[in-house]
């Protein structure tokens, strides 16, 4: 069967892998755009907000918002905009 496939190449199940994608998308938008995050969270397949913020809080231990804060200040030049 499919899923017998999928565990003998990957660690995580198909759920987990998908997940996975979508917050790694999510982390993209959150860096480099200025959608909102409700925005993100349904661009990116997530019901709604709260169980996209609850996912990705449990898988990078940090909120959305946080996430996005610490990473613009990051990625800030001297003389750029926020």
């Amino acid at each position: 069967t499919f899923y017998r496939v999928w565990q003998q190449n990957f660690k995580a199940t198909p759920m987990q892998f998908v997940l996975t994608l979508r917050l790694n998308l999510a982390k993209e938008l959150l860096r480099s755009s200025n959608q909102k995050i409700f925005e993100i969270a349904e661009h990116c397949g997530f019901f709604n907000s709260m169980d996209f913020c609850r996912s990705f809080k449990k898988h990078f231990a940090l909120t959305p918002g946080e996430y996005r804060a610490q990473n613009r200040a990051q990625s800030h030049l001297p003389g750029e905009p926020l």
